[in-house]
């Protein structure tokens, strides 16, 4: 390279001019704000906040088993003596009901029309059949129906002593209670619906 400066074309002094140029340090000063802490958690909260959870999640858990799976129902009166007794406690599925229709002969809890609360009675005819009450029996299309869960010399008429013959509608279900003196039943209140059904006892 030429050293001469009178030598040097305009452009290698206009480079060499800026290049010996000493260069500037800017400082520039950022504020930095701290993030505002949160306020601790209380100690107390948490110590309780996990049981809070917890019985939240039992009483959820407790609702969802008792209004969908099984719950306990307590027999109260005589009306279905001897097959349940007064005072006594079971199981009541009420799963079943998602998978299957009330049978003849099931054991079922219904809302009871009457007293407006819930009763234990049997399933005696299903929806579309013939019931009638004839030579202290009852007598389903046609037939006479075996009961074999009734005590032996066990009379069963019509609430009000005659014989009629009824033709349960769709979606409707007979029931009597075991005990056929003292039970109030669908010879009072008439043939319950299915919804009226909440679910079975296990015999």
């Amino acid at each position: 390279m030429n050293n001469n400066w009178n030598d040097k074309t305009p452009a290698e002094m206009e480079f060499e001019s800026a290049v010996a140029k000493p260069l500037r340090t800017i400082e520039i000063e950022v504020e930095f704000r701290p993030k505002p802490k949160q306020p601790p958690m209380p100690r107390i909260w948490r110590h309780v906040w996990p049981w809070c959870c917890l019985v939240l999640c039992s009483i959820v858990s407790y609702y969802i088993v008792s209004r969908f799976i099984v719950t306990t129902v307590v027999v109260q009166g005589r009306s279905m003596s001897p097959t349940l007794v007064d005072g006594d406690r079971y199981l009541l599925h009420r799963w079943q009901l998602l998978f299957r229709k009330p049978q003849r002969g099931d054991l079922v809890v219904i809302r009871d029309a009457v007293r407006k609360d819930f009763v234990v009675k049997r399933i005696i005819a299903l929806p579309g059949e013939h019931l009638q009450f004839k030579d202290d029996a009852v007598w389903v299309n046609g037939e006479r129906l075996a009961e074999s869960y009734l005590t032996a010399g066990t009379h069963t008429v019509a609430n009000d002593g005659s014989e009629p013959s009824i033709l349960v509608g769709a979606h409707r279900y007979f029931v009597m209670g075991d005990n056929r003196e003292v039970s109030e039943d669908s010879r009072i209140y008439g043939p319950v619906q299915l919804d009226q059904i909440l679910g079975f006892i296990p015999q």
